[in-house]
Formats: C-alpha cells, structure tokens, sequence
C-alpha cells in the first residue's frame, strides 16, 4: 500500500518544521481518527495521499495493534523523517482506545521543539 503514498521536496530542509495532519476515519461505531505529527528532512508527505493510504489501511485491518506499525513503519520508508509520531483513537460508549508511536533519527535532537509540542491524541 506504501506505493499510494506521494512526496514532494523540502526546499526549507534546513528548518525543524512540524507537519501535523488530523484525519477523521468513519467506522459504524463511535468515533475514531488518525493524528501524524513529524519534522521532515528532504521529503514532505502530500497531505492527500496520506489520507488516501490510512482509508485504505483501515479498510482492511484486523487489529490496530498492528497497524499502526504498519503505518508509521511506511510513513517512514517514504519520507525518512527527522522526528515521526503516528496516533489512531476510537471511541464509544464503552470504551477509549488510543495506540502512538515515535522515532526519530539517531543523530537528530531538538528537544526545545519537541518539549513545546501538544499531545499528539
């Protein structure tokens, strides 16, 4: 599924700019969404592929457990972020489940940046 996601150059590369995408996903029960937070190097994520990609994911996972592996592991495979967090929550009116990931590259530190942030969830 990797292939349906798209990038673009970053010509301000030599910035720690945070990208942040909020994407409602529409299951039968409850409410439930997908967050992305990261600080591109060379590549940019486009925004409309990103969205198209977690549908298609969605619509085919068994577990969320996994998933978000799967997503955060092809989100890094395209773009090779400085810093990366992925998130998928649900609600209902019996339960809140919420699963995040990080990474980042090794030698990559701005912890006055990621200090600042929000939650991402």
């Amino acid at each position: 599924m990797s292939e349906i996601l798209k990038t673009t150059a970053n010509v301000n590369n030599h910035k720690d700019l945070v990208v942040r995408l909020k994407l409602p996903l529409g299951l039968t029960e409850g409410t439930a969404g997908f967050s992305l937070r990261y600080v591109p190097d060379k590549r940019l994520l486009e925004h409309g592929s990103v969205c198209e990609y977690i549908h298609d994911q969605i619509k085919s996972a068994e577990d969320w457990e996994n998933l978000i592996h799967i997503i955060q592991e092809d989100l890094i495979n395209a773009i090779v972020p400085r810093w990366i967090e992925v998130g998928l929550w649900q609600h209902t009116n019996q339960q809140e489940i919420q699963f995040s990931l990080q990474d980042k590259q090794p030698h990559w530190q701005n912890d006055f940046l990621l200090n600042n942030l929000s939650p991402l969830i």
